[in-house]
Protein backbone atom coordinates (compact mmCIF):
# COMPACT_ATOMS: atom_id res chain seq x y z
CA UNK A 1 0.00 0.00 0.00
CA UNK A 2 1.25 3.40 -1.04
CA UNK A 3 1.90 5.80 1.71
CA UNK A 4 2.69 8.76 -0.73
CA UNK A 5 4.10 9.58 -3.80
CA UNK A 6 4.67 12.26 -6.34
CA UNK A 7 6.16 13.08 -9.85
CA UNK A 8 9.24 13.95 -10.29
CA UNK A 9 10.99 15.55 -13.27
CA UNK A 10 13.97 13.61 -13.88
CA UNK A 11 14.22 9.49 -13.36
CA UNK A 12 14.95 9.04 -9.46
CA UNK A 13 17.82 6.31 -9.73
CA UNK A 14 18.93 6.64 -5.87
CA UNK A 15 17.06 6.99 -2.36
CA UNK A 16 18.17 7.57 0.72
CA UNK A 17 16.57 8.40 4.46
CA UNK A 18 18.91 10.22 6.54
CA UNK A 19 20.64 7.31 9.00
CA UNK A 20 20.80 9.85 11.78
CA UNK A 21 18.04 8.78 14.69
CA UNK A 22 16.95 12.85 14.82
CA UNK A 23 16.43 12.80 11.32
CA UNK A 24 15.03 9.72 10.00
CA UNK A 25 12.01 11.34 8.60
CA UNK A 26 14.60 13.44 6.15
CA UNK A 27 14.73 11.13 2.56
CA UNK A 28 17.18 12.29 -0.03
CA UNK A 29 16.08 11.36 -3.62
CA UNK A 30 18.55 11.84 -7.02
CA UNK A 31 17.78 11.60 -10.26
CA UNK A 32 19.47 11.66 -13.77
CA UNK A 33 18.31 12.12 -16.98
CA UNK A 34 19.88 12.10 -20.51
CA UNK A 35 19.68 14.80 -23.12
CA UNK A 36 19.77 13.12 -26.45
CA UNK A 37 21.07 14.77 -29.28
CA UNK A 38 23.96 16.19 -31.59
CA UNK A 39 25.52 17.29 -28.46
CA UNK A 40 24.30 14.93 -25.52
CA UNK A 41 23.48 16.50 -21.75
CA UNK A 42 23.08 14.30 -18.61
CA UNK A 43 21.73 16.81 -15.80
CA UNK A 44 20.29 15.91 -12.19
CA UNK A 45 19.11 16.75 -8.79
CA UNK A 46 18.98 15.98 -5.40
CA UNK A 47 15.70 16.58 -3.45
CA UNK A 48 15.11 16.46 0.23
CA UNK A 49 11.23 15.36 1.27
CA UNK A 50 10.21 14.93 4.75
CA UNK A 51 8.41 11.75 4.91
CA UNK A 52 5.54 11.42 7.87
CA UNK A 53 4.43 7.89 7.22
CA UNK A 54 1.25 8.11 9.62
CA UNK A 55 -0.07 11.17 8.29
CA UNK A 56 0.50 9.84 4.63
CA UNK A 57 2.29 13.20 3.28
CA UNK A 58 5.60 13.14 0.94
CA UNK A 59 6.63 17.25 1.47
CA UNK A 60 9.46 18.58 -0.66
CA UNK A 61 11.71 20.80 1.17
CA UNK A 62 14.87 20.81 -0.89
CA UNK A 63 16.13 20.92 -4.84
CA UNK A 64 19.23 21.18 -5.86
CA UNK A 65 20.42 21.14 -9.66
CA UNK A 66 23.03 19.23 -10.61
CA UNK A 67 24.69 17.50 -13.06
CA UNK A 68 23.30 13.60 -13.39
CA UNK A 69 23.21 11.48 -9.96
CA UNK A 70 24.00 8.24 -9.93
CA UNK A 71 24.40 7.62 -6.34
CA UNK A 72 23.88 9.19 -2.95
CA UNK A 73 25.16 7.67 0.70
CA UNK A 74 24.74 9.27 3.89
CA UNK A 75 27.32 8.13 6.48
CA UNK A 76 25.76 5.90 9.78
CA UNK A 77 26.15 6.02 13.29
CA UNK A 78 28.36 9.29 13.50
CA UNK A 79 28.41 12.03 15.82
CA UNK A 80 29.22 14.60 13.04
CA UNK A 81 26.13 16.52 11.30
CA UNK A 82 24.30 14.89 8.55
CA UNK A 83 26.19 14.55 5.55
CA UNK A 84 24.91 13.13 2.11
CA UNK A 85 27.99 12.92 -0.60
CA UNK A 86 27.02 12.70 -4.37
CA UNK A 87 28.74 10.66 -7.52
CA UNK A 88 27.61 12.45 -11.00
CA UNK A 89 28.52 12.02 -14.39
CA UNK A 90 30.66 14.77 -14.62
CA UNK A 91 33.10 12.57 -12.73
CA UNK A 92 32.60 15.01 -9.52
CA UNK A 93 32.06 13.67 -5.60
CA UNK A 94 30.41 16.59 -3.92
CA UNK A 95 30.15 16.30 -0.20
CA UNK A 96 26.83 17.92 1.28
CA UNK A 97 26.08 18.45 4.81
CA UNK A 98 22.36 18.81 6.21
CA UNK A 99 21.28 22.00 7.49
CA UNK A 100 18.01 23.25 9.11
CA UNK A 101 16.98 20.28 10.24
CA UNK A 102 14.45 19.65 13.18
CA UNK A 103 13.39 15.94 14.73
CA UNK A 104 9.82 16.94 14.48
CA UNK A 105 8.31 16.34 10.77
CA UNK A 106 5.57 19.04 11.24
CA UNK A 107 8.52 22.21 11.64
CA UNK A 108 11.22 20.47 9.58
CA UNK A 109 13.23 23.26 7.09
CA UNK A 110 15.90 21.20 5.84
CA UNK A 111 18.41 21.93 3.10
CA UNK A 112 21.88 20.84 1.97
CA UNK A 113 24.37 23.27 1.57
CA UNK A 114 28.07 22.09 -0.44
CA UNK A 115 31.24 21.38 2.00
CA UNK A 116 33.40 20.53 -0.98
CA UNK A 117 33.56 19.12 -3.78
CA UNK A 118 36.40 17.56 -6.53
CA UNK A 119 37.03 16.14 -9.84
CA UNK A 120 37.51 12.15 -8.79
CA UNK A 121 37.51 10.85 -12.20
CA UNK A 122 37.98 11.96 -16.16
CA UNK A 123 34.80 9.72 -16.29
CA UNK A 124 31.51 8.59 -15.05
CA UNK A 125 30.89 7.87 -11.04
CA UNK A 126 28.72 5.69 -10.81
CA UNK A 127 28.76 5.04 -6.68
CA UNK A 128 30.11 6.82 -4.02
CA UNK A 129 29.85 5.08 -0.27
CA UNK A 130 31.06 6.36 3.19
CA UNK A 131 33.10 4.12 5.54
CA UNK A 132 30.67 3.72 8.64
CA UNK A 133 33.24 3.00 10.70
CA UNK A 134 35.57 5.91 9.84
CA UNK A 135 32.83 8.56 8.51
CA UNK A 136 36.29 10.71 6.91
CA UNK A 137 36.41 8.47 4.53
CA UNK A 138 34.60 8.44 1.27
CA UNK A 139 35.00 5.27 -1.49
CA UNK A 140 33.91 5.77 -5.04
CA UNK A 141 33.35 3.68 -7.94
CA UNK A 142 33.61 4.71 -11.92
CA UNK A 143 32.66 3.32 -14.90
CA UNK A 144 36.57 2.94 -15.96
CA UNK A 145 36.25 -0.22 -13.06
CA UNK A 146 38.81 1.97 -10.37
CA UNK A 147 37.87 1.74 -6.76
CA UNK A 148 39.13 4.28 -4.91
CA UNK A 149 39.55 5.63 -1.32
CA UNK A 150 39.17 9.53 0.03
CA UNK A 151 40.49 11.07 3.19
CA UNK A 152 38.06 14.47 4.19
CA UNK A 153 40.53 14.97 6.61
CA UNK A 154 43.34 15.70 4.14
CA UNK A 155 43.42 17.37 0.50
CA UNK A 156 39.78 15.89 -0.60
CA UNK A 157 41.44 16.19 -4.29
CA UNK A 158 44.26 13.37 -3.54
CA UNK A 159 43.09 9.55 -3.33
CA UNK A 160 43.95 7.90 -0.51
CA UNK A 161 44.59 4.41 -2.51
CA UNK A 162 43.05 3.43 -5.92
CA UNK A 163 42.90 -0.29 -7.39
CA UNK A 164 41.98 -0.25 -11.25
CA UNK A 165 43.46 -4.26 -11.29
CA UNK A 166 40.06 -6.33 -9.11
CA UNK A 167 37.12 -4.93 -11.28
CA UNK A 168 36.44 -6.11 -14.81
CA UNK A 169 33.77 -3.99 -15.36
CA UNK A 170 32.32 -0.46 -13.74
CA UNK A 171 31.30 -0.41 -10.09
CA UNK A 172 27.79 0.29 -9.45
CA UNK A 173 27.91 -0.21 -5.78
CA UNK A 174 30.27 0.09 -2.83
CA UNK A 175 29.27 -0.71 0.86
CA UNK A 176 31.19 -1.45 4.16
CA UNK A 177 30.13 -4.02 6.55
CA UNK A 178 28.52 -2.06 9.39
CA UNK A 179 29.33 -5.10 11.71
CA UNK A 180 33.13 -5.68 10.81
CA UNK A 181 35.47 -2.89 10.30
CA UNK A 182 37.71 -5.21 8.22
CA UNK A 183 35.07 -6.41 5.47
CA UNK A 184 33.32 -4.08 2.22
CA UNK A 185 31.66 -5.45 -0.60
CA UNK A 186 31.24 -4.29 -3.83
CA UNK A 187 28.78 -5.18 -6.84
CA UNK A 188 31.04 -7.96 -7.77
CA UNK A 189 30.88 -9.25 -4.07
CA UNK A 190 34.46 -8.15 -3.46
CA UNK A 191 36.98 -6.94 -2.96
CA UNK A 192 38.93 -7.23 0.54
CA UNK A 193 37.79 -10.42 1.86
CA UNK A 194 34.77 -11.92 0.54
CA UNK A 195 34.34 -14.17 -2.20
CA UNK A 196 32.74 -13.51 -5.27
CA UNK A 197 29.55 -14.44 -6.00
CA UNK A 198 26.91 -14.18 -9.18
CA UNK A 199 23.91 -12.87 -8.37
CA UNK A 200 22.70 -12.26 -11.71
CA UNK A 201 23.57 -10.04 -14.35
CA UNK A 202 24.58 -5.66 -13.15
CA UNK A 203 24.23 -5.76 -9.39
CA UNK A 204 23.19 -2.49 -9.08
CA UNK A 205 22.67 -1.69 -5.10
CA UNK A 206 23.55 -3.50 -2.00
CA UNK A 207 22.25 -3.27 1.00
CA UNK A 208 23.10 -4.66 4.62
CA UNK A 209 20.54 -5.74 6.80
CA UNK A 210 20.37 -3.02 9.12
CA UNK A 211 19.85 -5.79 12.50
CA UNK A 212 20.64 -9.28 11.11
CA UNK A 213 23.99 -9.61 10.45
CA UNK A 214 25.46 -10.75 7.29
CA UNK A 215 22.50 -10.67 5.42
CA UNK A 216 22.58 -8.69 2.68
CA UNK A 217 19.88 -7.31 -0.19
CA UNK A 218 21.49 -7.22 -4.12
CA UNK A 219 19.38 -5.21 -6.43
CA UNK A 220 20.12 -6.69 -10.22
CA UNK A 221 19.22 -5.06 -12.94
CA UNK A 222 18.20 -7.76 -15.19
CA UNK A 223 17.39 -10.73 -12.29
CA UNK A 224 14.93 -8.72 -9.80
CA UNK A 225 16.83 -9.17 -5.83
CA UNK A 226 19.07 -11.43 -4.26
CA UNK A 227 19.35 -12.30 -0.49
CA UNK A 228 22.66 -12.94 0.36
CA UNK A 229 23.89 -14.78 3.63
CA UNK A 230 27.57 -14.46 4.25
CA UNK A 231 29.33 -16.15 7.18
CA UNK A 232 33.40 -15.54 7.40
CA UNK A 233 34.39 -16.49 3.61
CA UNK A 234 31.15 -17.93 2.77
CA UNK A 235 28.38 -16.47 0.68
CA UNK A 236 24.94 -17.63 -0.39
CA UNK A 237 22.04 -16.79 -2.10
CA UNK A 238 19.31 -17.85 0.15
CA UNK A 239 16.49 -16.08 -1.87
CA UNK A 240 15.84 -14.63 -5.12
CA UNK A 241 12.86 -12.32 -6.41
CA UNK A 242 12.57 -11.36 -9.98
CA UNK A 243 8.77 -10.34 -10.44
CA UNK A 244 8.15 -7.03 -9.26
CA UNK A 245 11.30 -4.71 -8.81
CA UNK A 246 9.39 -1.42 -7.63
CA UNK A 247 9.47 -3.95 -3.93
CA UNK A 248 13.17 -2.66 -4.22
CA UNK A 249 12.49 0.26 -3.33
CA UNK A 250 10.91 -0.34 -0.18
CA UNK A 251 13.61 -2.78 1.18
CA UNK A 252 16.64 -0.02 0.33
CA UNK A 253 14.55 2.36 2.34
CA UNK A 254 13.74 3.67 5.99
CA UNK A 255 15.53 1.94 9.23
CA UNK A 256 12.46 1.98 11.70
CA UNK A 257 13.41 2.68 14.91
CA UNK A 258 11.90 -0.60 16.13
CA UNK A 259 14.31 -2.91 14.68
CA UNK A 260 16.84 -0.98 16.85
CA UNK A 261 14.58 -2.26 19.54
CA UNK A 262 15.10 -6.10 18.86
CA UNK A 263 18.95 -6.12 19.01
Amino acid sequence: MDVANCILEGNPDAVEFCPDDLFHHILAVSTYTLQEGVQPSRFGSILLFNVDAEAGQLKPLHNVETAGVFDIWNPIGTSLCPMLAQADADGYLRVYSLEGHSSEPETTESHISTVNKWKAQECELWTTSFDTHQPNILYTGSDDCKFSCWDLRDDPSKWVFQNKNVHTMGICSIVKNPNDPTSLLSDHFHPVNERAISVGEGVWRIKFHPVIHGLVLAACMHNGFSVVKIHEEKAEVIENYNKHALLLMELIGRREKNLKKEK
